[in-house]
């Protein structure tokens, strides 16, 4: 009875701690204030990722198939690094100040398409595993290849912004420019297009686990919840384009990448936190 009761205080400890405790810890040491150094803020990263790791450990359910424990694993890691993410404590910098240090917009994206390949990893090790038992679940695959390469676009398309903004100025253009050629309005509405499918694939792959006994009823509708209001702010981008940014105010936080691995997060806790196996 005691160890459920600490379970269950360490779950709820976990849901929110890699982007409220964590991050805020990290904010303090954050590279765009205070002339801190991304080292240190590395440094700093880690040791909080230590804690989420061994609670972690310490909950993960090692009855689990190997595949499905390493799927749940990396998902968890996605939390992780997301909490170093928000520890940065500033959105983007897409302005030519950020050619001072572009190693901090590097640094985020880096991690950011770290994230995209452990959800593309977790999900072929579910659905490799599953395979057998998806019957018309197996259509899955189709809702994920579109969302899994958006997400690889999407950060190297950033990752190299710093460099391709220098050779923009350097070529004599106007640096005010940039970012509408760059990112045009078509491609932005296009990735409030790829929002959709990511919370779909997102919402489909809970379900999955949940019908086969690996997370409770109550995560998966927790979690189909949040994809359903994140489906529908992409749909907004998706038909406001950039003017969507004036409209959605917090929901905001669904289209950033922050929304989309918090709902890996939550799923691979939900999968390495549930006991028993029906």
């Amino acid at each position: 009875m005691l160890k459920k009761i600490v379970n269950a205080v360490l779950i709820i400890f976990l849901l929110p701690f890699p982007f409220i405790g964590a991050a805020d810890i990290m904010k303090k040491f954050s590279p765009y204030f205070d002339g801190n150094s991304i080292g240190l803020f590395i440094g700093i990263s880690l040791a909080c990722g230590l804690v989420s790791a061994a609670i972690g450990y310490y909950l993960a359910n090692r009855s689990l198939p190997k595949p499905l424990l390493w799927a749940g694993a990396f998902l968890f890691v996605t939390g992780i690094s997301m909490s170093s993410v928000m520890g940065l404590g500033a959105a983007p910098d897409f302005s030519p100040a950020m050619l001072q240090h572009p190693e901090r917009e590097q640094y985020r994206y880096a991690l950011l398409f770290l994230n995209a390949l452990l959800f593309g990893a977790a999900f072929l090790l579910v659905i490799h595993n599953r395979w057998q038992q998806l019957s018309v679940h197996k259509w899955i695959v189709l809702l994920f290849i579109p969302a899994f390469a958006e997400m690889i676009w999407e950060f190297q398309h950033h990752f190299f912004l710093g460099s391709r903004m220098q050779q923009w100025i350097n070529g004599g253009k106007d640096a005010a420019a940039f970012m509408v050629n760059y990112t045009p309005e078509p491609v932005f509405r296009l990735s409030g297009l790829a929002r959709c499918l990511q919370y779909a694939s997102f919402a489909w792959f809970a379900l999955l686990l949940v019908q086969g006994g690996f997370i409770k009823k109550w995560a998966c509708i927790t979690i189909a919840v949040f994809c359903a209001v994140g489906f529908c702010t992409g749909m907004a981008i998706a038909l406001l384009g950039y003017a969507s940014f004036a409209k959605l105010g917090i929901l905001l936080l669904f289209v950033i990448p922050a929304g989309p691995f918090a709902m890996q997060y939550w799923i691979g806790l939900a999968l390495l936190s549930k006991k028993e196996n029906k």
